[in-house]
């Protein structure tokens, strides 16, 4: 009577997630917006059906695409287990990357190598350039954009003459290029994404470098 019992705990959770096995939560790449400087890595949050370990991932890179497999061993007790995890990616040249996540259950002798079942999830991102690690940063100043995000505009909280502000996106379109004033920017009708913020003094050449959010 147990048996069946346990079995149709099993099954009722098969059914909930609509795949088996392990469960694919999420996969998310950190930090969100990473640049050449950031080392990167994946988070993800995988269920197995029974107790049991995590058994590692491996990482394998061909060009931009990145693939991770993580292994999972679910034993005898019949009992929902979630594990997040975090694996190391590394520090990656700009770009755009696509990254397979292979979530793959081993076999009753705990071998990854002879996975019984297996699900994968796909996803993309950018790793930007270093700005900062090139040119020369004016480390004194403090400024922010506000708001960060933002939807309609933004404004710079530095009131400093000679100082030109410049802002473009990841693929380094410039969108706004003027001397830097109180008055905001009006990003209504920039596409959303990721944009650099850079602000030059005239005179010295030097710059400081900031991102921002367009929502």
């Amino acid at each position: 009577m147990r048996f069946f019992a346990a079995a149709f705990i099993v099954f009722l959770s098969m059914q909930a997630y609509g795949q088996c096995c392990p469960y694919f939560e999420s996969a998310t790449i950190n930090p969100t917006s990473p640049t050449e400087a950031d080392y990167v890595v994946l988070n993800t949050v995988v269920t197995t059906p029974n107790l049991g370990e995590y058994l590692g991932a491996t990482v394998t890179q061909t060009g931009n695409q990145i693939k991770v497999r993580a292994c999972y061993y679910s034993g005898m007790p019949t009992a929902l287990q979630t594990y997040n995890e975090t694996v190391n990616i590394g520090t990656l040249p700009a770009g755009d990357y696509e990254l397979v996540f292979w979530a793959v259950l081993a076999d009753e002798f705990m071998n990854c190598q002879n996975a019984i079942d297996s699900v994968s999830h796909n996803l993309a991102f950018s790793v930007l350039p270093d700005t900062t690690s090139s040119i020369g940063q004016v480390l004194e100043l403090d400024w922010q954009i506000v708001p960060n995000p933002a939807s309609t505009s933004i404004s710079i909280t530095l009131m400093q003459p000679d100082m030109v502000c410049t802002v473009s996106d990841v693929s380094g379109r410039v969108w706004y290029r003027e001397a830097v004033t109180e008055a905001p920017i009006d990003i209504q009708n920039w596409p959303q994404g990721i944009y650099m913020v850079r602000l030059e003094a005239q005179v010295s050449g030097r710059v400081s470098v900031k991102r921002f959010l367009k929502i």
